[in-house]
């Protein structure tokens, strides 16, 4: 009964991590990243995502001092705690793996995985490599020149990707004078024949519109090149599941239908969602037990941690019921506390003994 209690209790509050973490219909705070796994791909992401934020630093050769030290924050307080009580991806595959059927245990050695992924995936690999950004342009504010009743509009484009681009497609705006600037209208211009190289800055024709200076001011929006449209190799972010989930397949259920190629494109992303899915089914977190960074993080962090779960071995009888409900399969009177638990308090809640407890701040801890 107790054991019971306490995980609804965990559900309800990884519940409402969720609905908060996915709060951008009515606040956006994309500045800032969350504590847990949550793909600020997806439209109604409220932060950013720790791991895509650092990958994203390792590519640019930055330093991601706003996500490190917001992981290091809530690491050293609550150690792993958030894998338990705040991971919507948690909460899935504690959802999943309730499904009866089949069930098998993951070898110890699975653990070393999301370590692995943290090193390779989110640091290095990006680091050395670097993102690929095919078909994206960066342009400067139109040129223009008012010619009678016609205006002479040039933009410049520069390409920063690693490929040429061939084909630009891009729309002259014009946006009210009055505050806010509402859009009037769209024109948008086709370079079919234009050839942008990896680096490179192009002048585009010039292109000829009416005048409507003295109703709002021109804009250019939407530059995006014509190229081949597969995901370029993003490492974490690419492989990552809840990406996958959150950012490429929801998107398409939400509009009801997917983009031509939408397929085709995500074949690899797809593929590995759906491996993730059928083995969350049948073992107990197998994402975050064995690739999840943000667990590999917290992981490094549990030692330290304010917050964690302590043992008292005078009461242990090894009766085996903490090991029976651990999510994380742990030899609990030997692993508690430590890197691989994910301080759920399960094995609290099934002791009989009340031999195990949760501790705060280092004066606890010496108790353990």
């Amino acid at each position: 009964m107790a054991i019971s209690l306490w995980r609804r209790s965990r559900f309800y509050a990884t519940l409402i991590s969720t609905a908060v973490l996915n709060l951008r219909p009515f606040v956006a705070l994309r500045g800032f990243c969350g504590p847990a796994m949550n793909c600020h791909g997806c439209p109604a992401a409220t932060t950013a995502c720790p791991v895509g934020v650092v990958a994203y630093g390792s590519a640019i050769h930055a330093f991601p001092a706003m996500a490190i030290g917001t992981l290091l924050a809530v690491g050293i307080v609550f150690g792993r705690l958030v894998c338990a009580f705040a991971c919507p991806f948690g909460l899935l595959q504690d959802l999943l793996h309730r499904i009866p059927g089949p069930k098998l245990r993951l070898p110890r050695w699975w653990r070393w995985g999301k370590y692995a992924c943290l090193a390779l995936l989110v640091v290095a690999l990006p680091f050395a490599f670097g993102f690929r950004v095919d078909g994206f342009l960066a342009f400067d504010k139109p040129k223009v020149d008012k010619a009678d009743a016609d205006l002479k509009v040039t933009v410049t484009v520069r390409n920063p990707s690693p490929e040429a681009v061939r084909g630009v497609n891009l729309d002259l705006v014009w946006n009210a004078l009055a505050e806010g600037g509402a859009e009037l209208a769209r024109l948008p211009q086709a370079f079919p024949e234009v050839v942008v190289e990896p680096g490179a800055e192009v002048v585009l024709p010039v292109v000829t519109i009416p005048n409507r200076l003295g109703e709002g001011n021109l804009s250019v929006a939407s530059p995006h090149a014509q190229v081949r449209q597969d995901p370029g190799l993003h490492y974490a972010c690419t492989l990552c599941p809840t990406g996958t989930l959150e950012a490429v397949v929801l998107p398409a259920l939400v509009r009801g239908e997917a983009p031509s190629g939408w397929a085709d494109r995500n074949a690899v992303r797809l593929g590995v969602l759906a491996g993730f899915l059928a083995l969350m089914w049948l073992a107990s977190r197998p994402f975050c037990r064995g690739f999840c960074p943000l667990g590999a993080f917290y992981g490094l962090t549990a030692r330290f941690a304010v917050t964690r779960m302590g043992i008292d071995h005078s009461t242990c009888i090894d009766c085996g019921a903490c090991n029976r409900v651990c999510p994380a399969e742990l030899d609990v009177p030997r692993e508690v506390g430590g890197p691989e638990c994910i301080a759920c308090g399960d094995c609290m809640a099934a002791c009989s003994r009340n031999g195990i407890h949760r501790t705060f701040g280092l004066i606890e801890r010496k108790k353990t």
